[in-house]
């Protein structure tokens, strides 16, 4: 929810490559990831840095 810049979220997103999790908790209700967390992610950092570009 915080604004980042794109190479940021880049660099998060090649540190996480290598850690697999299936389940993400959020801080607010509703915002579970339940599974195949690690794939959503990575999607969502994709994603996000398009939207920069």
């Amino acid at each position: 929810m915080l604004p980042l810049p794109a190479v940021t979220v880049g660099n998060i997103i090649r540190q996480l490559s290598c850690v697999k999790f299936s389940k993400l908790y959020g801080a607010f209700a509703g915002k579970e990831i339940a599974k195949n967390a690690d794939k959503i992610v990575r999607r969502s950092g994709e994603k996000y840095i398009a939207c920069l570009r």
